[in-house]
């Protein structure tokens, strides 16, 4: 993991946690005890009068200063603000133009461009690798011609965003301003969260630079639940979209725009309609737990509850989008037969979506069994 990348590992964890000892951060962070104090001590120069990261006995904590720089910060400036000294802003910039680029590209024109040794870009390529492992995505060299990306186009746009679009800033055009404007007037319409709004504004900006290279989804995103299209203030968005930039969507466009809504559950999801689909995912996990002849449980009252998160869930697994982990391993400690029945259903789910589903969300799904079987009158923690 990069320098920017630890400090935002470092922000995240102290954000979402009061404090955090040194222990903690070295398990989340996966590094030494020594990187770890000279992260924090260069992060502090680059935040300083925003915030301050100190120590308090075997603790660190998060003094905040201003919270509206503070934001900024969240939101990406460091990253963006890097320059190609550092080891991120360089593998962003590698992976865009292998995205951006239908040819081959040499090696000693990308270490040219970047400005470092072929040495160096090589081992950038080596945790470029490794960082989109999870991705259905290929990086390939050919002897003589050099290398190129291949995979499917909503792989590579997701590449653009988790990996490209933290790093670079948009050009302020008209167009874009007018853009703005609109998913501004969506927000005010919909509530819609600030983390669902600047999710929203990436992925509009990346679909609108990749259609205007002419690289277009071709074909519907495989089990994806979305419902905006039945929602009046999202089409509006849409329309004023198509109206600014002279083009037309087409559906499948519109649903890798609305994904950023239906990813999160927050107060805009809630008037989402239940998909029909789910019921294929539900009963394999269902179907799993009672092979394990350890509970009864009342399925029809957890399907209502959590049929909902259920397909937030698998549009999280479809786009790789991972939640914060707010519970910090409690969750587990707390309700340890809840969470072995959810891990069991998030291997039922891995199984079907082919796709690695991350730990965080066992504890998310654990909540939701746990509720199940304190409504049950009746429960057999074990059965004899």
């Amino acid at each position: 993991m990069t320098l920017v990348n630890r400090w935002y590992q470092l922000l995240k964890l102290l954000v979402t946690h009061k404090k955090v000892s040194i222990q903690e951060v070295q398990k989340e962070i996966k590094t030494s005890n020594q990187t770890i104090k000279k992260d924090i001590g260069e992060l502090n120069e680059e935040i300083a009068g925003i915030a301050k990261i100190i120590q308090k006995n075997k603790h660190f904590e998060l003094e905040i200063y201003d919270f509206d720089f503070f934001d900024e910060i969240m939101q990406g400036k460091l990253k963006t603000a890097s320059d190609f000294n550092s080891a991120s802003k360089r593998i962003a910039y590698l992976l865009n133009r292998l995205i951006e680029t239908e040819d081959f590209l040499r090696m000693d024109d990308l270490s040219e461009e970047v400005g470092v040794s072929r040495g160096t870009v090589v081992k950038d390529l080596k945790t470029l690798k490794e960082m989109i492992n999870d991705f259905d995505v290929k990086i390939t060299g050919t002897p003589n011609k050099g290398l190129r990306i291949i995979g499917d186009e909503l792989e590579l746009r997701l590449l653009l965003f988790y990996f490209v679009s933290p790093y670079f800033s948009e050009t302020k055009t008209e167009q874009v301003l007018e853009e703005k404007q609109a998913i501004k007037h969506f927000q005010k319409k919909t509530n819609a969260s600030k983390q669902e709004i600047t999710l929203l504004t990436k992925v509009i900006g990346i679909s609108l630079n990749r259609i205007s290279s002419n690289y277009l989804l071709k074909k519907p995103i495989n089990r994806y639940s979305g419902c905006f299209e039945y929602i009046q203030e999202f089409n509006e968005l849409i329309n004023r979209l198509e109206e600014i930039y002279e083009l037309t969507l087409s559906q499948y466009e519109k649903d890798f725009v609305s994904f950023p809504l239906n990813i999160i559950n927050t107060s805009i999801t809630m008037i989402r309609k239940a998909n029909s689909d789910l019921r294929l995912y539900f009963d394999p996990m269902m179907m799993r737990i009672r092979r394990l002849d350890l509970i009864d449980l009342d399925e029809s009252f957890l399907y209502q509850e959590m049929k909902q998160h259920l397909s937030l869930l698998i549009n999280r697994v479809i786009f790789r989008y991972r939640l914060t982990d707010l519970f910090y391993g409690e969750i587990e400690k707390k309700y340890p037969f809840s969470y072995q029945i959810a891990s069991e259903c998030i291997q039922a789910l891995e199984a079907i979506l082919q796709h690695k589903i991350s730990k965080v969300e066992i504890s998310y799904l654990t909540l939701y069994l746990e509720l199940a079987f304190r409504y049950q009158k009746s429960i057999f923690p074990l059965k004899k």
